[in-house]
């Protein structure tokens, strides 16, 4: 017989990534009345981020003893954003770009504990809480003109006791609705160029 869109359909492999699916399907559903209208009228929807933070799903990245729904596939995280970006796209892009550092910061966090580094360990559990019981927006700025995506022309150098970062970005995913900035740049440490990210507060809300 033949074969219909369905029966090539992703799933998760997890427990949590199948709670997490479930979840963007539940969102998608709610979203996807809206997402025309914000297409059309050029808006920003963020009603639609506000019940991501709400429902925990930005969370998603985190380790459950740090707060989060802790999913670790990343096979089911991308399964749960297909789901919705079915109902709204420019939403589930800007979770997925959110979702990066967090990613990156649990698995730091994994293998700090696991190499048995309570310090390393402790300053990542104590970000990853900070960010899910805040509720923080990540935006990610990455794009660049000309860009190597492995070696970011925005450069992050010591200056004093700080640091002082230079460089131009395209655009920056989920910044309307953001509260904390990661731009991606290229730093000198142990001689020789690191790939890293320059954190930074952002105003909240659409009016500011």
């Amino acid at each position: 017989h033949g074969l219909t869109a369905m029966d090539f359909e992703l799933h998760a492999r997890t427990e949590s990534g199948r709670r997490l699916v479930a979840l963007a399907e539940g969102l998608a559903a709610d979203f996807a009345p809206r997402a025309a209208e914000h297409d059309r009228d050029g808006s920003y929807p963020h009603e639609d981020v506000a019940t991501l933070r709400e429902s925990g799903y930005l969370a998603t990245p985190v380790p459950q003893e740090l707060g989060g729904m802790g999913v670790e596939s990343v096979h089911d995280l991308l399964v749960a954003s297909s789901r919705l970006s079915r109902g709204q796209p420019s939403v589930a892009i800007g979770a997925d770009m959110h979702w990066i550092p967090l990613v990156n910061m649990a698995h730091l966090w994994r293998a700090a504990t696991i190499d048995g580094n309570a310090r390393r360990a402790d300053a990542y559990a104590r970000s990853l809480e900070l960010i899910v019981r805040e509720g923080t927006v990540i935006a990610t700025a990455i794009s660049e003109p000309g860009q190597d995506i492995t070696r970011p022309a925005t450069r992050a150098r010591r200056d004093g006791d700080g640091w002082t970062v230079s460089g131009r970005k395209i655009f920056c995913t989920m910044s309307p609705a953001a509260s904390l900035l990661y731009a991606a740049v290229t730093f000198d440490e142990g001689g020789g160029e690191r790939y890293g990210y320059a954190v930074a507060l952002l105003p909240i809300g659409p009016d500011d």
